[in-house]
């Protein structure tokens, strides 16, 4: 019998049963790259995307649609539109299908946030699925930012974000970074101004201005997010390091109750309260916009206390800005949307239930060697 495998005969039978095998395999794999990516664009990929699409709608889920351009900067009213949606499915504790294969453009703020909202949904024990952008560009990225490691360990309750007492991380260095926490955590701005200087001037340094921001964000969010409770909203951090511009760029949001709402809120004896009356009196001004505007310059905090706003809080953000720490400051609160780098401030169509601020570090900006 062993001379009869050894002939020439059945040597070649055997390599044709490997090369069917060999193709047999590959061609599984194949259909399993196409079944799972939308990067391949194919047939089999289309089938199964509409199929996962009708099976979750059967099962009661609400379909929200994705906007096009998916950037909290450059679209901000579609994309308020598109978390109002959501949260009113999530305050109804309704399952949600969120549909991205539109999507044409994606970036890294838009990314946490529809992160920070999935674990909310996980966290409460509410359905969520979706699919991805048929975009190759828009899908990669989605795919290489680490969205689905965190998805994952929360689902799969090896993690989890809502504990006040753990933090998670994700991506390279070189990528996203995203921190959810109720306290104030100093040692993580230390750390991400470390790795972000080093984008900007392959070097560590120490960048004025930046950590003292992080500082009041965080402490802002526990001071002013939640109305009952402090610290009862979670701050997220968003990181996305550019290096070929020598640029890294930061996104901090919470899910609180917004600025305005916030302010409209403080009790008897607070130093801020009935504070938009007081702007409104003085200033005449009635949109929220316009009193972002006064918030920044610090004209709310003389209005209540007839002293300078001593560089804390939106002000002091504001402040570094100015004295060149960072660069594009960008804020959306409740109605309002502030460019506050080009002085750009307007009236957004839809209530963000929330804060959102994003700014720069570029190679321009001033550092611990005084360069400008």
């Amino acid at each position: 019998m062993r001379k009869l495998y050894l002939t020439l005969k059945h040597k070649r039978a055997n390599q044709r049963r490997i090369k069917r095998s060999l193709k047999k395999r590959i061609r599984k794999q194949e259909y399993l790259r196409n079944k799972n990516s939308s990067l391949q664009g194919s047939p089999h990929q289309e089938k199964y995307v509409k199929a996962k699409t009708k099976s979750s709608l059967q099962l009661g889920y609400e379909l929200v649609v994705a906007p096009r351009n998916f950037s909290f900067r450059e679209n901000p009213d579609l994309v308020v539109k598109f978390i109002d949606k959501i949260e009113k499915c999530y305050e109804k504790r309704k399952p949600v299908f969120v549909d991205m294969k539109g999507v044409a453009k994606i970036s890294d703020d838009a990314i946490v946030v529809l992160i920070a909202i999935i674990v909310n949904f996980i966290g409460s024990k509410i359905k969520f699925n979706g699919n991805f952008p048929s975009d190759g560009e828009a899908s990669y990225k989605l795919r290489t930012s680490g969205f689905f490691e965190i998805l994952r360990d929360n689902l799969h309750g090896t993690k989890h974000l809502l504990n006040q007492r753990e933090k998670y991380q994700f991506g390279k260095s070189n990528g996203i970074y995203t921190n959810a926490q109720k306290t104030v955590n100093s040692a993580l701005g230390a750390d991400i101004i470390k790795q972000a200087s080093t984008t900007v001037w392959k070097t560590e340094r120490r960048c004025q201005g930046l950590q003292r921001t992080f500082i009041e964000l965080m402490q802002n969010t526990f001071d002013h997010a939640a109305i009952a409770n402090e610290g009862d909203k979670h701050w997220w951090l968003s990181v996305n390091h550019m290096d070929k511009q020598n640029k890294v760029g930061f996104a901090f949001v919470d899910f609180g109750v917004g600025i305005f709402k916030s302010l409209s809120n403080k009790p008897n004896g607070h130093r801020f309260e009935n504070i938009l009356t007081k702007l409104k009196d003085l200033f005449g001004i009635t949109k929220q916009h316009e009193f972002l505007e006064k918030i920044l310059t610090g004209k709310m905090h003389l209005t209540a206390t007839n002293e300078p706003h001593r560089g804390k809080g939106l002000p002091g953000i504001k402040d570094a800005m100015d004295r060149n720490s960072f660069s594009n400051l960008l804020v959306i609160t409740n109605k309002a949307y502030g460019d506050v780098a080009n002085g750009d401030y307007r009236e957004l169509n839809i209530n963000f239930e929330g804060t959102f601020i994003y700014w720069e570090l570029n190679d321009s900006n001033r550092n611990i060697d005084g360069r400008p």
